[in-house]
């Protein structure tokens, strides 16, 4: 998940997103709003009933029988020498863990596939590893560009913020690589001969390796998961939404008085509720005579938006004094009445965590977000 979002929505999401049933053991699939995805194209089915059992039996009717995963393997060896095995036996099971019979060709192309694209060690090898990092960094690099330029309206205040803005925002070009990747048959010829290492084996394999071992595992990491693109879109459009939420929530800082009814800040102060307030904290160390003031102020502010306690009223509102500690709001020297705001962060954050969910089925690697 990329921070481009509040703090108070990113480490609830770590904490919560995509556990799994620790009673049962069983993955957190989805409940009765169970994603209707056709399994192969990842579109939406027509079929509305389609449940979790019905899901999982599919999934492994496209799966590859294990006898042609030990032939492969057995094949690969004997071309290629027994100081292969553990690379062929990784790459050969992982491709074959998220091959598709349906979409990717049977069982007769799984093993064609896999005769021709496997790659000693040695040159050739090097060769192909410097091309897939040169094309990923082209491809990631400018999609970055891409994505930030069309943010940019939304994240920094350049003026009227249009429809249009945030419709360029929430595009990604990158939607469809995983799609494409797997479809050209290029993240399969990456797992192949880049196989994937858990973390418990890069901690007790790792001090041995050099860096272009190192370097050739990291590439293991670029494809584990499969998941369709509609549960992708799906993702990126909550994670749109939410980042549009925190960008229009600002705190007048100026409107932000003590008991005395006096303000700590400049007047014209207006923070994001994120990295501003968290820059304005580590600023206010530099203060000798007012900083600790500013931070517990600033401390007061962001417990009221955790605990959305924070009264309606004040955010992204010029116009009302505040007084964080009593939770008081004023206008025009007279306390009024604010109700806090809804439970509106939490609401975005169960969204997301819901979307993420989607995801676990598809990833045996990382069979939850955690």
């Amino acid at each position: 998940m990329k921070t481009v979002f509040s703090t108070f929505f990113v480490i609830p999401i770590f904490l919560i997103s995509g556990c799994k049933n620790s009673s049962s053991g069983k993955s957190s699939v989805s409940d009765k709003g169970t994603e209707k995805v056709n399994l192969t194209s990842g579109k939406k089915s027509p079929d509305s009933g389609k449940t979790v059992k019905k899901i999982h039996r599919d999934l492994k009717t496209m799966k590859l029988p294990d006898s042609t995963i030990s032939f492969v393997r057995s094949e690969l060896i004997k071309k290629h020498g027994t100081h292969e095995t553990v690379r062929i036996t990784k790459s050969v099971e992982q491709t074959a863990s998220l091959w598709n019979i349906v979409t990717d060709g049977d069982e007769k192309v799984f093993k064609k596939f896999c005769m021709e694209n496997f790659t000693p060690e040695g040159k050739k090898l090097d060769s192909l590893f410097t091309r897939l990092e040169k094309n990923f960094e082209t491809i990631w690099g400018h999609n970055e560009r891409v994505k930030l330029d069309l943010s940019f309206p939304v994240h920094v205040n350049t003026g009227k913020l249009l429809k249009i803005d945030k419709i360029f925002a929430a595009y990604n070009g990158s939607a469809h690589f995983l799609q494409d990747m797997f479809e050209n048959k290029v993240a399969f010829i990456t797992i192949l001969n880049f196989p994937f290492y858990t973390l418990d084996e890069k901690n007790t394999l790792g001090e041995k390796w050099n860096r272009k071992k190192w370097a050739h595992v990291r590439m293991g990491d670029v494809f584990t998961s499969r998941v369709p693109q509609e549960i992708r879109k799906n993702i990126e459009k909550e994670m749109t939404i939410a980042d549009d939420y925190i960008s229009g929530y600002n705190i007048y800082m100026g409107m932000v008085v003590d008991t005395s009814k006096k303000s700590l800040f400049p007047k014209d102060m207006k923070l994001i509720s994120h990295w501003n307030l968290r820059d304005e904290l580590k600023t206010s160390y530099g203060d000798k005579k007012n900083g600790f003031a500013k931070q517990q102020t600033i401390l007061k502010i962001m417990k009221h938006i955790i605990n959305q306690t924070i009264p309606k009223a004040v955010i992204n509102n010029g116009k009302v004094v505040w007084n964080p500690v009593t939770n008081k709001v004023f206008q025009d020297g007279k306390e009024i009445s604010s109700p806090r705001e809804p439970d509106t962060r939490y609401e975005y954050l169960l969204r997301i965590f819901n979307a993420v969910k989607k995801e676990d089925r598809w990833a045996p690697r990382f069979p939850t977000y955690i």
